[in-house]
């Protein structure tokens, strides 16, 4: 990867690192880190905080309407979910009656699909699953209350203006998940 780098940096202008601090990170001329904290000690071509989050189209210029009476709630657990709470949150649900809509979003690397399917199907009928979704921006609108983990997608969310729920999935979140919150 060092001689890729190299020679890319030698072909172009300038190599912008998007939240990578690994290897790679060396070569950039600047290195935009959103999700890491502003303060401290770090290399002049480091720009870190939420100043340089860099959101897809989609999220531009959106905007959204609190609900006094949620009744809409979306579920999203990162593209992995790594610590299965998809299937947590739903299974929790499934043990109550309660009178929202939900849709989860399944990441292209959601691993727990066989933990899902033990959901009993009545249940599951009533859950709109969803994979690999091209419209991140408008199910985040669609939605009253997002319960969500503290990656990417928290982002998102405070772009949209949607309430949140936020878990943290590991101890880099919750760094992110305070950092925005001062913010």
């Amino acid at each position: 990867i060092e001689e890729y780098l190299r020679q890319f940096h030698q072909a172009s202008t300038a190599v912008v690192n998007l939240e990578d601090l690994g290897e790679s990170a060396e070569y950039a001329d600047y290195v935009l880190n959103s999700q890491r904290d502003s303060g401290g000690e770090q290399p002049v071509n480091h720009l870190t905080g939420t100043d340089y989050l860099v959101l897809r189209e989609e999220f531009k210029h959106t905007s959204h309407k609190i609900s006094q009476k949620p009744t809409n709630i979306l579920l999203t657990f990162g593209g992995s979910d790594p610590l299965g709470l998809s299937v947590g949150a739903l299974t929790e649900i499934s043990k109550r009656e309660m009178p929202f809509t939900f849709r989860l979003v399944l990441g292209p690397d959601f691993g727990s699909r066989k933990e899902l399917d033990t959901l009993p199907d009545e249940f599951l009928a009533n859950i709109q699953i969803q994979s690999d979704v091209s419209n991140m921006a408008e199910l985040m609108q669609w939605a009253d209350v997002a319960i969500s983990s503290g990656g990417r997608t928290a982002y998102e969310l405070a772009a949209t203006g949607t309430p949140s729920i936020v878990i943290a999935q590991n101890e880099g979140e919750v760094e992110r998940m305070e950092l925005l919150r001062r913010q």
